[in-house]
């Protein structure tokens, strides 16, 4: 995992591509890294191909709504299987009333587990 190591949005492009070589990897933390929206729409599109990942903690990325679209997209072309669980961590980030909706898409089919970090 790589929590807090300062990827960037190009490193992570980077990264996913590399993930997209090695299928088998289960979770990815990219906590309190600078995605932003290019970094996350680019695990979006690694999600959309690999269907093992099951925990990716996007939380305090800097990311938004565009991401939201993209982890929507990824999670729904992967799985025709509803009964996979995958786990998305993304608190800390202003995903905004439309990252939610797409994210509820994917929600109830794929058993997603969405932490925002609203608890209390």
């Amino acid at each position: 995992m790589f929590p807090e190591c300062s990827n960037g949005p190009f490193s992570v492009a980077r990264l996913a591509k590399a993930l997209h070589a090695h299928p088998s990897l289960e979770a990815l933390s990219l906590a309190w890294n600078g995605l932003g929206e290019e970094g996350g729409v680019a695990v979006g599109i690694m999600l959309a191909k690999n269907d093992k990942l099951r925990d990716v903690d996007l939380s305090h990325t800097g990311i938004g709504p565009r991401t939201a679209l993209s982890l929507a997209e990824g999670l729904r072309s992967t799985s025709s299987t509803p009964s996979l669980t995958r786990a998305l961590q993304l608190a800390g980030n202003a995903l905004g009333l439309a990252g939610l909706r797409y994210l509820s898409t994917c929600v109830r089919f794929h058993r997603l587990d969405i932490h925002l970090g609203m608890e209390g």
